[in-house]
C-alpha cells in the first residue's frame, strides 16, 4: 500500500526538484550574464580614466615646456635690457 504512495512522492519530488533547478539556472545564468557586462563596463571605464590620464600627462608636459620656454625668453629680455 505505501509502495504506490512512495513512487507517486518520489516522482513528485523529482518533478518539483527539476523544475525548481531549471528555474535557478536560469537565475544564475542572467547573474552571469550581468556579471560580465558589469566587468565590461568596469573595465571600459577603467581604460578611459587610463587615457584620460595620460592625455592629461602629456598636456601638462607640454604646458611646462611652454613655461620653461617663456621663462627663459624672459630672462634673455632682462639681460639684453640690463646692458
Amino acid at each position: 500500500m505505501l509502495s504506490p504512495f512512495k513512487g507517486y512522492v518520489d516522482r513528485r519530488l523529482d518533478f518539483v526538484a527539476a523544475t525548481r533547478l531549471d528555474d535557478l539556472s536560469g537565475q544564475i545564468e542572467e547573474v552571469r550574464v550581468a556579471t560580465l557586462e558589469v566587468r565590461r563596463i568596469v573595465s571600459d571605464d577603467l581604460d578611459a580614466s587610463n587615457e584620460t590620464a595620460a592625455l592629461i600627462g602629456r598636456a601638462l608636459a607640454d604646458l611646462q615646456d611652454a613655461v620653461a620656454a617663456l621663462r627663459a625668453d624672459l630672462d634673455e629680455m632682462r639681460s639684453r635690457l640690463a646692458r
